[in-house]
């Protein structure tokens, strides 16, 4: 896939402020119900390590190969965040997250890939 196949978001506040909303969220969500002791820590900061990959990820992702990289470890902090919580399955919201960016910044065919990818990728967590 060429660079140019890459849309740029005209206005990215909407999106960092959606993303940051819902990491404090799922920050509320693992300090009053998730689990105990120093996996709730974990919870916490894997959730606060989420928005900074974010923060600092996604505005950089100029080419699908960053772009590739971030969806990556985005894919892998929420799939050691749902071990963490598992059985709880709070933080598949997370993946939503991902599916609108791939949208938003690929091709129709490519976002539906990665969006295939993210569901494929969840699998194993539950088995």
């Amino acid at each position: 896939m060429a660079a140019y196949d890459m849309f740029r978001v005209s206005n990215p506040r909407l999106l960092n402020l959606t993303v940051y909303v819902m990491v404090m969220i799922m920050c509320g969500i693992a300090l009053i119900s998730g689990p105990e002791g120093t996996a709730k820590i974990t919870v916490v900061s894997l959730c606060v390590v989420f928005g900074l990959v974010h923060a600092l990820g996604f505005q950089h992702a100029d080419s699908p190969d960053r772009l590739a990289v971030y969806f990556v470890i985005q894919v892998m902090l929420i799939l050691a965040l749902m071990r963490l919580s598992y059985p709880r399955d709070v933080f598949n919201l997370l993946f939503y997250l991902l599916a609108v960016e791939a949208v938003l910044v690929l091709p129709t065919r490519t976002a539906i890939a990665w969006i295939v990818g993210f569901f494929l990728w969840t699998v194993p967590v539950y088995i």
